[in-house]
C-alpha cells in the first residue's frame, strides 16, 4: 500500500513519459496521432452514452446503435456502429459502462493505441498512466519497460505490472494504482485486462477522501473478422466506498448515493467511454 496522501507527491507530476529522453515519447507522439484521427471520426459519427433513466432502480440502458457507415474500402471511413451503454447493480453497488466499437485497422496499427502506457497520451479523462513499482510502500515511477516499443509491452510470466492512472474531469478526481494482468497480442486479437491495485485518493467536488473506489476492473479487446474490420469493446465496472460512513442515511447519505448516479454523475467519465477512451 502506498504511504499517506500527505506523505507522497503528486505522482501524476513525475510522468516520465514527458521527459525529453523519454525512450516511449516518440512512441506516443506518433500513437497520439493515430487516436486523434479516429477520436475525430466518432465524433463525425455522433458517438455518445445512454445511461439508466432511474439510476437509483438500477437496470441497464438500451444501446444507442447509430446508422452505419458504408462498406470499408481505401479511402472509405476508419470506423463504424459505435455504442455504449452504462448499467447500474442495486445489489452489488458496481457500474459497468461498456462501449463498442467496428474499426478498419490491423493488429499492428491497434496495438500500440491499445497499450496502457499510451492510455493518456490525446489528453482525455485520463490525465497521466504511466508504469510504477512499490518500493517500501512508495509507488515511484519505472523506465526499465521503455525499451519495448509501443504495442510490444511484454508481462513478466504469471505477474501484472502496476500502472499509475490519473484519471480526471470537472467534478471528480482519481489517482489509482492498476494492476496490468494481461497484454496479448494474436495474430486477430488484442487484450488487456487491468484491475484495481490501490485507490490512493478520490476527489468528488470540495470532498476529498482517501481511497475511494473499491472496484476499478475491466478489459479492452479487439477482435478481427474475415473482411479486415476489427471489433473493438472497452469494459470498465467501477464502485466507490461509502465516503460518509459516519452519515446515519436517515434521509440522504452522500457517501452511499454516489454510486447509485456514478453514470450521471461522472459524465466525462461516460462520455470518454463513449468515445472508447482511454482506446482513441
Amino acid at each position: 500500500m502506498a504511504l499517506g496522501p500527505t506523505r507522497r507527491t503528486f505522482l501524476a507530476s513525475r510522468d516520465p513519459t514527458r521527459a525529453a529522453d523519454s525512450l516511449l515519447k516518440a512512441g506516443l507522439e506518433e500513437t497520439a496521432v493515430a487516436k486523434v484521427a479516429l477520436r475525430e471520426a466518432l465524433r463525425v459519427a455522433g458517438a455518445s452514452a445512454r445511461v439508466p433513466t432511474n439510476a437509483t432502480g438500477g437496470g441497464a440502458s438500451a444501446p444507442r446503435r447509430l446508422a452505419p457507415f458504408t462498406p470499408a474500402t481505401d479511402d472509405g471511413p476508419p470506423l463504424r456502429n459505435p455504442t455504449c451503454t452504462v448499467e447500474f447493480n442495486a445489489n452489488s453497488g458496481v457500474t459497468s459502462i461498456v462501449g463498442r466499437v467496428e474499426v478498419r485497422r490491423t493488429v499492428e496499427q491497434l496495438a500500440p493505441i491499445l497499450d496502457p502506457r499510451a492510455w493518456a497520451c490525446t489528453g482525455s479523462v485520463i490525465g497521466a498512466a504511466f508504469l510504477v513499482e512499490d518500493q517500501d510502500g512508495e509507488y515511484v515511477p519505472r523506465t526499465d519497460l521503455d525499451t519495448m516499443k509501443l504495442g510490444k509491452l511484454k508481462l513478466p510470466k504469471n505477474e501484472s505490472v502496476l500502472l499509475y492512472e490519473y484519471a480526471r474531469s470537472d467534478i471528480a478526481s482519481f489517482e489509482n494504482i492498476l494492476a496490468i494482468s494481461k497484454f496479448e497480442v494474436g495474430q486477430r486479437h488484442i487484450q488487456v485486462d487491468y484491475y484495481l491495485h490501490d485507490c490512493l485518493i478520490c476527489t468528488f467536488g470540495i470532498l476529498t477522501a482517501s481511497g475511494g473506489l473499491t472496484v476499478n476492473q475491466g478489459y479492452s479487446k479487439a477482435t478481427w473478422g474475415t473482411d479486415g474490420w476489427a471489433t473493438v469493446e472497452v469494459v470498465k465496472n467501477v464502485k466507490v466506498r461509502d465516503l460518509t460512513p459516519n452519515d446515519p442515511g436517515n434521509r440522504f447519505d452522500f457517501g452511499e448515493s454516489v454510486n447509485a448516479t456514478i453514470g450521471a454523475a461522472l459524465s466525462q467519465w461516460v462520455n470518454d467511454t463513449s468515445m472508447m477512451s482511454p482506446i482513441v
